[in-house]
């Protein structure tokens, strides 16, 4: 998960959960913009891999990597993230 997506909701957390334990896929992750992305949950497998991550891409090479083994979570807001005050600005304009 990371912390500059401002429509990130509980209840899109909630919905990754129990996707995750009704589904018996490894990865859930959210759904946007044509492609997979976080927040993400992932089965404890993918730990030490995660650990060895080198890339700033993150865990969505994981997700990409292993994408039959992903299920999907839509998150249509999910591609606003806001890393700049030009960000912000457009957010607010909105």
């Amino acid at each position: 998960m990371v912390c500059d997506q401002p429509f990130l909701s509980t209840q899109i957390i909630k919905k990754i959960i129990d996707v995750y334990h009704l589904n018996d896929k490894e990865i859930v992750a959210c759904k946007y913009a044509n492609t997979f992305g976080v927040p993400a949950l992932f089965s404890s497998k993918f730990f030490p891999e995660m650990l060895n991550l080198k890339t700033a891409k993150g865990a969505k090479q994981i997700i990409k990597n292993y994408s039959h083994m992903a299920a999907a979570v839509d998150f249509p807001k999910g591609e606003i993230d806001i890393d700049t005050f030009a960000d912000y600005e457009r957010l607010t304009n909105l």
